[in-house]
């Protein structure tokens, strides 16, 4: 079914960049989505044209290395843009959801009635400092930073939206079935898991039964975003070039994985796991780059790799930056 849905072009396998060809018309009966893989925007999107059948074709954009013609089609380079046969344009997530569904026929997802369509909107407002909390959360817990206070604010919005669901008392925002509302918000809650940021959601069992309930969705499972891909395109090196890093360090250096040893770090970037500590675990002292001396964190664990050096977080796997300068028995 998918298949039949979504279209990918042939230049749109890759992420077009600087440099690139635009593509050409989009072609009649289909509406063209310009989009990023994980952008969460761009997946209410997806979300919408998948529940509605809308036969649609897909174009990603590299928003670190925008195509120049991009511009074209929205002025500042942002996704996500819809592109209709017609050459007409449309940007902005939500007002791109809402002319999807005014402008196609099936099954519609904003209430008939006026003023339920208004109580959907006036929930989005609600939701309005989510993506920006689970992107500051996401951000400092990689570069290990200090995140309480950004956690404790995304768990008073999330607190919010449970007492909007015991009030109701429905399964999901509009009612006893999907609709808008529930796509509108899906893609960031998908994330929480992914971003390490799930425990917000604690003591909250209205919010759990939805999350529970939206995971049942077709259209929801099709589109469930890979648990490892969305931290490729967050400030910073990427993931695999860690483990590059990490091979390139083990060869050097094999019997660090067996011995005691203080090691102090500066500025590459390693992927930090969560950590145990027990007996005959390895000890390693990490130092930040801009920490003074005497502010070690000790790190324990067996079978250490250079993927387990941490500085600030202390276990929370999150992702920091560093490199090995020094080994010291």
């Amino acid at each position: 079914m998918l298949r039949r849905l979504e279209t990918l072009p042939e230049n749109a396998a890759r992420a077009l960049g600087k440099g690139s060809q635009p593509p050409g018309p989009v072609p009649e009966g289909l509406i063209r989505i310009y989009s990023m893989r994980f952008c969460p925007c761009s997946h209410r999107i997806r979300l919408v044209l998948r529940a509605k059948g809308i036969r649609h074709e897909v174009v990603n954009i590299n928003l670190k290395n925008k195509p120049e013609w991009y511009y074209t089609k929205h002025p500042f380079g942002q996704i996500p843009v819809l592109e209709t046969s017609q050459c007409q344009l449309i940007y902005d997530s939500v007002i791109a959801c809402e002319y999807l569904d005014d402008a196609y026929p099936g099954r519609k997802l904003f209430p008939y009635d006026p003023y339920q369509r208004a109580w959907q909107k006036m929930l989005l407002e609600l939701f309005c400092k989510v993506p920006h909390l689970t992107k500051k959360c996401l951000v400092a817990l990689r570069c290990g930073r200090e995140c309480t206070g950004l956690k404790a604010a995304l768990h008073q919005e999330f607190c919010n939206l449970e007492e909007i669901l015991e009030y109701q008392n429905t399964t999901f925002f509009g009612g006893a079935c999907i609709s808008m509302i529930d796509y509108l918000l899906w893609p960031w809650f998908e994330r929480l898991d992914v971003y390490g940021i799930a425990d917000c959601l604690s003591h909250m069992p209205a919010l759990r039964l939805w999350i529970s309930a939206m995971k049942q969705d077709p259209t929801v499972c099709a589109l469930l975003t890979d648990k490892l891909t969305p931290f490729k395109n967050l400030p910073g090196k990427s993931l695999r070039r860690g483990r590059r890093k990490k091979k390139t360090l083990q060869a050097q250096i094999p019997s660090i994985w067996q011995m005691n040893a203080a090691v102090h770090v500066g500025e590459n970037e390693y992927n930090s796991p969560n950590f145990g500590h027990g007996p005959g675990d390895t000890k390693v002292l990490v130092t930040g780059k801009n920490s003074k001396a005497g502010n070690e964190t000790a790190i324990y664990h067996p079978g250490l790799t250079t993927s387990e050096f941490h500085w600030c977080c202390q276990g929370s796997g999150c992702l920091t930056k560093c490199s090995m300068a020094s080994i010291l028995p």
